[in-house]
C-alpha cells in the first residue's frame, strides 16, 4: 500500500533561546552624577569585570541616541534617581523590543524615574504592572528565589536592602525578592519574540554597600546567558508504513523540530485532536488509526516567564492508492558550447513512490565514475558527446529497478578573436569639415555591436561607419565592437586603433576703423588706426574717396585731407580654412574747418533801475562753437557764472558789467574774446541814525531819530508798527527796521538793532565753607561789567544787612542773599550757602561674607597724613576698638562701625557688615576597614574650623543594639573613633548605623545619622 498526506494547518509562535555566552558586553549608565557617594555603577563595572564581561560606564547623556547602544549586549541603568526623559525612555525601551537585555534600577519612591520608566516599558512592550507601595527602614529579610537564586551562585537573601517599593504584574512578569509577603524585585518578560529581558529591584542601597555581590553576579548571568530569537521553533511530521506492499495496518510517523531550542521541550502526539497516552517521543508507532483520521505533534515548553506552544503539520489518512513509478529528465544550461567551456547538467525527478534512489551519470552511454549527484557539471566534452543520467531506486514493493532519462547532444563551436582597425576619409580638416570614419574587423560575427567614441564619450549609431562635422582640435576617434554572446570568441569586446583628425580653426577675418579725430582744421594731422582678428601675414590697402593711397600697416596718418573726404581700409588675408579673403571697413566721413576770430555783443534788459531791482544781461556772437564757456564780470570781478545770460538784483550805481567767451571751435583764433562793457545807473537810498536811545531794564523806553539821503526828495517813512516819521519811541529790545521811499518810488531799507541795558549780570560767586564749625566762611560776587558802579546788599536769613562791599566775611554755616544794582535802578539777587565741612574722612573694607570659624582684617582708610584717633563699635570679637586695622571673628552676621576724629574736632564714620555663612565643613565617612594596615582603621568624625567638639557619637547593629559609644571628643582624632570591636571582637562585615551630636562655634548642636560599612575584618 501507498498513503498520501495533506496539509490542513500551519502554526508559528515565538520564543527566547537559552545559550552560554563567554563574554558580553555591558554598557552601565552613570550613577554618581546624583551624589559622589553613590558609586552603584562601579559596582556593576566590578563586578561584570570579575566575570569576564567587557563594561563601560557611560554618562546620562548616552541614552539619547539608540545609535549608541549599537555594540550593547546588556544596558545597566545603575541608579533609580538619576532624571530618564521622554526621548531617553524611549531610546531604553527600543533598545529591550530589538533584543537587548535591561538591568533597571528603580527605588523607595512610587515617581521616581527607575520606577515610572519601568512601568512604562512594560506598557509598551506588552503586559501589566502598577507599583503599589512604599516602605521605609531595613527590609531584612529580603528573600530570593527563582533562578536569580541559583543560576550561578546560591543565594538566599539580601540582609541589608534598605527602603523599597513593591508592586504586582501579569504572568509574564515573575517576582524574585520577597518580603512582608510583598514583591520588590521583577524578571519581565516581553511578549515579542525579539525583545530582550528586563530586571528592576526596588532599592539600590543594597548594590551601593556591595551587600550581596552573588546575586548581582546571578543578575548579569541571567541576562548575558538570553538571546532574543529571530524564528521560534516549529514541528513537523512525516509518515511511513511497516509494510506498504502487504496488507498492514502498523505505521510510524516522525517528528522533526526546526529552530530546535536549547532549553527543555515536550512533544505530544494527538489524533483526530486527541491526546494519545505516552506518545511523547519524535517517533510514534501505531496501529489503531483508519481512514480519514488526522495525525498531528504538538510542542511544548516552559520559559522564565512565558509559555510556548506550537502544533506541527496535520497528516491525513487517505485512501489507498497504486505505486507510481519515478520520472526523469534532465537539463543542460547550455548546448552550444565552445571548447573547453564548463557545463551544468541538472535533473528534473518526479520521484512517485521511488525509495533508496540513487543517480549515475553516463557520457555516451557509459558511466561516469563519481557522477551520482542530482547535477553533474563538467568542462571536456567534444563536439557531438551524448550525456544522459541513469536513476537506480527501490520502492515499496521491489528493489533495484533503474530507468534512464532523456539524451542531450553537445556542440563544440570553433573560438574566433575579434579585431577592429579604423580609417578616415580625411586626415586634415577645417573646423566644421565633414569627415567619415570606417571601421573593418575580423572575427566579428554575424550580429556585431559597433559603438563610436570621442575622446571616451559615445557617439554614432550601431553602424561600422560615422560621419560627423563636429570634431575639435586634438580630439580621439575610435570604436569599440561587442560581439554576440553566443560565440566563442577569446574575448566579447574588440578595441579599435585611436584615431586623431588634424581640425585648424575656422578663421572670420575682421576689421574695425578708428581715426583720432573726425573734426579737424585744415593742414592738421590725423591718424587712422585698423584693429580687429588679421589671421597670420595680413595686407592692408587704405582708400580715400575711393582712391587706393597709404602703405601696407594697419595705420594710416595724413595731413592732406579736405572737407567730406572719406576714409577707409581694406584687408586681405591667406589662411586655408578663412571665411573671406577681403573685408572692407566703413569709410569715416572727415570734416575740414577753416580758422575763424569769434565776436561778443552783450546787451541789458534795462540799464537804469532802483537798488534791488532785477536786471539780465544776454551774450551773443559768432564763432562760439558747441560749447562755448563764459564768464560774466562786474567791474572786473568775475561772478562765477558761465552761461550766456546773467541775472542780478544787486548792483550799485556806476558799476560795469561785461563778459569774455571762450570758444569750444578747434579752429578758432585767439584763446578769450571780450564783450562790450555796459554801465548802469542805480538808484539807491540810505538811512542814516541821527540819535538812538536802548532801552532800560526792560521798561521799553527806547527811541530812535533818522535821517535818509540819495534817491529824489521827498521821503516818505514806514516803520515796522506803522509810524510814518523819522522819529520814534517807545521800543523794546529787539530789530526794529523802517522802509524809506524817494518821489521816484526807489525804497530803501533800515534796521537797527535795539538793546535792553539789563540787570547787572553775575559771571562768578566765590564761597568758602566753614570748617567742621564757627564762623569761618566767606562769599563774594563778581560782575561781568568790572567798569560800571554797582550797590551790594548782603543780608542773612533774618534780614540782617552784613555787608554792603562787593564780598562779605567771618560767616557761619547758613544760608544768604546778596543783591547787586546798578544806577538805572536795576537789580539782581543771588543766593548763597555756607556748609559746615570736614577734610576728614573715612572708608572701610566692602560688605563681605565669611564661613563660622574664618576671621577678617578690617582695614580703615584715612584721607589725611595728620594725627587721628579710631574708636570701633562692635558687639562681637574683635582684636581691637583704637587701632586701624582690628582682626574678628564673628559667629554671626554684624555690623561694625568706626568713628575717625582729627585734632581740630572734626569726626568721620564708616561702617562694613560682615555675615557669616553657616557652611558646615564635616565630613563622616560610610566606610572603614579595621584591619590594622594603618589606613581608614576607625570610624571617626571629620572637620574644619568651625567645629567646636563632638558631643556624642553611638553606633547601632541592625537591631538596635548600641555597639559604641563616645562624648565630648574633638574631630579629627582617630583614636577617639570606633574601631569596629564590640566586647573585645572585631564585629562582622555589614551595615551599622551612626547617630552623631556636632558642636559648632556659633553654639549650635546638630544630629547627623546614618549608616557606615564595616568592610573586611
Amino acid at each position: 500500500m501507498n498513503f498520501f498526506t495533506k496539509t490542513l494547518l500551519g502554526l508559528a509562535a515565538c520564543l527566547f533561546t537559552l545559550s552560554t555566552l563567554h563574554s558580553a558586553n555591558i554598557t552601565i549608565v552613570e550613577s554618581q552624577s546624583i551624589h559622589p557617594l553613590h558609586k552603584m555603577d562601579i559596582q556593576w563595572q566590578d563586578i561584570a569585570t570579575n566575570l569576564g564581561h567587557n563594561a563601560t560606564v557611560v554618562p546620562q547623556s548616552f541614552l539619547t541616541d539608540l545609535n549608541n547602544l549599537n555594540n550593547t549586549d546588556i544596558l545597566v541603568v545603575s541608579s533609580g534617581l538619576i532624571d530618564i526623559p521622554a526621548a531617553s525612555q524611549q531610546v531604553i525601551i527600543d533598545f529591550v523590543a530589538a533584543g537587548g537585555n535591561l538591568y533597571l534600577q528603580a527605588e523607595y519612591l512610587l515617581d521616581l524615574p527607575g520606577n515610572q520608566t519601568f512601568s512604562g516599558l512594560v506598557n509598551t512592550l506588552g503586559g501589566e504592572f502598577s507599583w503599589e507601595g512604599e516602605t521605609s527602614g531595613n527590609l531584612d529579610p529580603m528573600m530570593i528565589s527563582g533562578e536569580l537564586a541559583n543560576n550561578l551562585n546560591p543565594v538566599s537573601s539580601i540582609s541589608y536592602y534598605w527602603y523599597g517599593t513593591h508592586g504586582v504584574g501579569s504572568d509574564n512578569i515573575k517576582p524574585f525578592l520577597q518580603f512582608d509577603n510583598k514583591n520588590w524585585g521583577f524578571i519581565y518578560c516581553p511578549i515579542e519574540i525579539t525583545a530582550g529581558k528586563v530586571i528592576t529591584t526596588s532599592d539600590q542601597d543594597w548594590i551601593r554597600t556591595l551587600d550581596n555581590p552573588a546575586l548581582m553576579e546571578n543578575i548579569l548571568s541571567y541576562l548575558a546567558n538570553y538571546n532574543a530569537v529571530d524564528a521560534a521553533p516549529a514541528v513537523t511530521i512525516s509518515m511511513t508504513t511497516s509494510s506498504p506492499c502487504e496488507d498492514a495496518l502498523t505505521y510510524t510517523f516522525v517528528a522533526e523540530v526546526e529552530n530546535s531550542p536549547l532549553s527543555p521541550y515536550n512533544l505530544q502526539w494527538l489524533i483526530n485532536g486527541q491526546i494519545v497516552p505516552n506518545a511523547t517521543a519524535s517517533t510514534f508507532i501505531t496501529d489503531a488509526i483508519a481512514e480519514g483520521d488526522v495525525v498531528e505533534c504538538r510542542l511544548q515548553m516552559d520559559a522564565e516567564c512565558a509559555a510556548f506552544e506550537t502544533l506541527s503539520n496535520p497528516i491525513l489518512i487517505a485512501t489507498v492508492e497504486p505505486l507510481e513509478a519515478p520520472l526523469l529528465s534532465i537539463i543542460a544550461d547550455a548546448t552550444d558550447i565552445c571548447e573547453n567551456q564548463e557545463v551544468q547538467f541538472t535533473t528534473d525527478l518526479s520521484t512517485g513512490d521511488a525509495l533508496n534512489f540513487s543517480f549515475q551519470w553516463l557520457l555516451n552511454g557509459n558511466s561516469i565514475n563519481g557522477a551520482n549527484n542530482a547535477t553533474f557539471t563538467t568542462s571536456g566534452l567534444n563536439n557531438n558527446d551524448i550525456i544522459s543520467c541513469q536513476l537506480n531506486y527501490d520502492n515499496d514493493c521491489d528493489n533495484g529497478l533503474e530507468m534512464v532519462s532523456n539524451n542531450i547532444t553537445i556542440n563544440v563551436l570553433p573560438t574566433l578573436t575579434p579585431a577592429v582597425t579604423i580609417t578616415a576619409d580625411q586626415t586634415q580638416i577645417c573646423e566644421g569639415d565633414m569627415v567619415t570614419f570606417t571601421a573593418n574587423g575580423t572575427d566579428l560575427g554575424t550580429n556585431p555591436v559597433y559603438q563610436w567614441q570621442i575622446d571616451g564619450q559615445n557617439v554614432g549609431d550601431n553602424a561600422p561607419f560615422f560621419t560627423t562635422n563636429t570634431l575639435s582640435a586634438g580630439q580621439n576617434i575610435n570604436c569599440n565592437i561587442t560581439i554576440e554572446q553566443n560565440l566563442c570568441t577569446t574575448t566579447n569586446e574588440a578595441f579599435s586603433n585611436p584615431l586623431s583628425i588634424e581640425v585648424m580653426p575656422v578663421f572670420q577675418p575682421s576689421i574695425n576703423l578708428a581715426a583720432s579725430a573726425t573734426e579737424i582744421c585744415q593742414g592738421e594731422s590725423i591718424t587712422f588706426t585698423a584693429t580687429g582678428d588679421f589671421g597670420s601675414n595680413p595686407t592692408f590697402v587704405w582708400q580715400v574717396d575711393g582712391q587706393t593711397i597709404g602703405n601696407n600697416s594697419n595705420t594710416f596718418t595724413t595731413t592732406t585731407l579736405t572737407n567730406g573726404q572719406q576714409v577707409s581700409c581694406t584687408l586681405n588675408v591667406n589662411n586655408t580654412c578663412a571665411t573671406q579673403n577681403s573685408v572692407t571697413t566703413p569709410a569715416i566721413d572727415i570734416t575740414v574747418l577753416d580758422g575763424m576770430t569769434p565776436t561778443l555783443l552783450v546787451q541789458a534788459s534795462h540799464t537804469q533801475f532802483c537798488y534791488g531791482e532785477e536786471v539780465t544781461f544776454l551774450a551773443s556772437g559768432s564763432g562760439h562753437g558747441t560749447s562755448p564757456s563764459y564768464e560774466w564780470f562786474i567791474d572786473g570781478e568775475p561772478q562765477g557764472e558761465s552761461l550766456p545770460i546773467f541775472t542780478t538784483s544787486y548792483l550799485h550805481n556806476g558799476q560795469q558789467v561785461s563778459c569774455e567767451v571762450i570758444s569750444s571751435s578747434a579752429c578758432a583764433m585767439g584763446n578769450a574774446t571780450a564783450s562790450n562793457i555796459i554801465e548802469v545807473e542805480v538808484t539807491e537810498i540810505e538811512v542814516e541814525v541821527l540819535e538812538l536811545a536802548y532801552e532800560h531794564c526792560g521798561n521799553s523806553d527806547g527811541f530812535i531819530e533818522i535821517e535818509a539821503f540819495g534817491g529824489q526828495a521827498p521821503y516818505t517813512y514806514e516803520w515796522m508798527n506803522g509810524t510814518t516819521d523819522s522819529f520814534i519811541d517807545g521800543l523794546a529790545q529787539g530789530k526794529v527796521s523802517v522802509t524809506v521811499t524817494d518821489a521816484t518810488g526807489c525804497t530803501g531799507l533800515g534796521q537797527i538793532e535795539m538793546n535792553n541795558l539789563e540787570a547787572p549780570e553775575v559771571s562768578a560767586i566765590e564761597t568758602v565753607d566753614a570748617a567742621c564749625a564757627g564762623d569761618r566762611g566767606y562769599a563774594a560776587i563778581f560782575l561781568l561789567d568790572s567798569v560800571t558802579t554797582y550797590n551790594y546788599e548782603w543780608t542773612n536769613a533774618e534780614g540782617t544787612v552784613l555787608s554792603q562791599a562787593h564780598q562779605v566775611d567771618h560767616l557761619p554755616v547758613g544760608t544768604y542773599q546778596v543783591v547787586v544794582s546798578n544806577q538805572y535802578g536795576c537789580s539782581t539777587t543771588q543766593e548763597v550757602i555756607i556748609e559746615q565741612t570736614s577734610d576728614l574722612n573715612v572708608t572701610l573694607n566692602a560688605d563681605t561674607e565669611i564661613n563660622l570659624g574664618e576671621s577678617l582684617e578690617l582695614d580703615a582708610l584715612v584721607n589725611t597724613n595728620e594725627a587721628v584717633t579710631y574708636n570701633w563699635i562692635a558687639n562681637q570679637d574683635i582684636s581691637c576698638v583704637d587701632c586701624a586695622n582690628p582682626t574678628v571673628t564673628p559667629t554671626q552676621s554684624t555690623v561694625y562701625q568706626v568713628e575717625v576724629t582729627n585734632e581740630l574736632g572734626c569726626t568721620a564714620i564708616a561702617d562694613i557688615t560682615v555675615k557669616v555663612g553657616k557652611q558646615r565643613d564635616l565630613f563622616i565617612p560610610n566606610a572603614f576597614t579595621p584591619n590594622n594596615d594603618g589606613n581608614n582603621d576607625t570610624f571617626t568624625v571629620f572637620a574644619g574650623d568651625n567645629v567646636r567638639s563632638i558631643k556624642s557619637m553611638r553606633i547601632f547593629d541592625r537591631w538596635g543594639a548600641e555597639l559604641f559609644s563616645q562624648i565630648n571628643f574633638q574631630p579629627n582624632q582617630e583614636t577617639e573613633g570606633w574601631n569596629g570591636n564590640y566586647r573585645g571582637r572585631v564585629m562582622d562585615t555589614g551595615v551599622y548605623v551612626y547617630a552623631i551630636e556636632v558642636e559648632y562655634i556659633d553654639g549650635s548642636v546638630e544630629l547627623h545619622k546614618g549608616d557606615v560599612s564595616l568592610l573586611g575584618k
